[in-house]
């Protein structure tokens, strides 16, 4: 075994690190963290890194790729990488790769919670108990709806997003309407869910539920516009990115009674301004983005994550890597890769 001197650094960007990574990479690599997501922590703590394990909010924007200049590959816990410059890294030759399709369960069951907690008014109930309202059966200004028989809108049939549809008509018995321009249609409507426009699916749906990642062209995706053809009553649930939905347009729909509540696990930007209007809102449920945070969920995220590095310190090529770049990527060939080998 070789000294920790002689293993490669690998950083993580943030202030934590799972203890699953540590047993999976240790023997190989030294591992490290930043006390802080802040470019010059990281720029200090990761100098001379091999790889980074990049976990959002912290970033890796160009100005810190440029300094990391041992960096051969970075690697995301998760499927979301809009806390790393995609250019960036192709322009500097460095390989991006991410855990898509590892761990969508976590994520779907909250969603479903997320579907009966809003129609059942869970959190306008609890805070109506606790502001003295007693315990009167008979206040029918909190009664709930049932799941059962309404409509559930997905925006986006990706890896997650098939996980709700199959248990919200399983378990909830919804019906269920796709929004998706890269999905295949055919597949779609043999599994029995019917495949819509955006603008159909916000007009038509109960629940909507929204799973795309946030790029240029999804920004705002809801915005003003979509969010007045919802239905008043319907239940806009978010746990892909909060710049996905226009926040503001979203309060103010929320507080004029025009949309019934939302379930929020993210929001923008992040980490949250706590003194945010819409955090006040009795029909607003909000979680500072721990729908995918579980004990199994993180344990395999971190286990496929481990795996990736060790893959690519090894020079083997990924099924896929986020970024459009050539391959082998060029600083990893031009700083010795495999690893070992320069």
């Amino acid at each position: 075994m070789s000294t920790a001197r002689s293993r490669p650094l690998v950083l993580q960007n943030y202030p934590s690190l799972h203890p699953v990574l540590d047993e999976l990479l240790s023997d190989e690599f030294e591992l490290t963290t930043s006390p802080s997501p802040d470019a010059e922590s990281l720029i200090t703590v990761g100098t001379g890194a091999v790889a980074i394990i990049a976990r959002g909010p912290a970033t890796l924007p160009r100005g810190v790729l440029e300094r990391l200049d041992t960096v051969r590959f970075v690697v995301a816990p998760g499927s979301g990488t809009d806390n790393i410059d995609l250019d960036a890294a192709t322009e500097l030759g460095i390989a991006v790769v991410n855990n898509a399709g590892v761990a969508p369960q976590p994520v779907a069951e909250y969603v479903i919670g997320a579907i009966v907690a809003g129609l059942k008014r869970f959190r306008e109930a609890d805070l109506a108990l606790r502001a003295g309202a007693g315990w009167d059966q008979r206040d029918w200004s909190l009664r709930g709806r049932e799941a059962a028989h309404r409509t559930l809108g997905i925006i986006g049939y990706g890896h997650i997003g098939r996980d709700v549809a199959r248990r919200a008509r399983a378990g909830l018995d919804m019906n269920v309407v796709i929004s998706d321009p890269v999905a295949a249609p055919a597949d779609i409507e043999r599994a029995g869910m019917t495949v819509v426009t955006l603008a159909e699916l916000l007009e038509r749906s109960d629940v909507i539920t929204v799973h795309v990642p946030a790029t240029p062209k999804t920004r705002h995706l809801i915005g003003r516009a979509e969010i007045a053809v919802m239905r008043p009553d319907a239940l806009l649930i978010n746990t892909s990115r909060g710049e996905v939905v226009h926040q503001a347009a979203l309060t103010d729909a929320l507080r004029a009674g025009r949309l019934g509540g939302a379930v929020l696990d993210v929001l923008d930007p992040e980490p949250a301004d706590l003194s945010d209007p819409i955090l006040d809102l009795p029909n607003v449920l909000a979680t500072p983005h721990l729908a995918g945070m579980t004990d199994e969920g993180m344990d395999r995220l971190c286990r496929a994550t481990a795996a990736k590095v060790l893959a690519l310190s090894r020079g083997e090529r990924p099924d896929r890597t986020v970024n459009d770049i050539e391959w082998p990527p060029g600083r990893a060939v031009a700083l010795g890769w495999p690893l070992g080998k320069d």
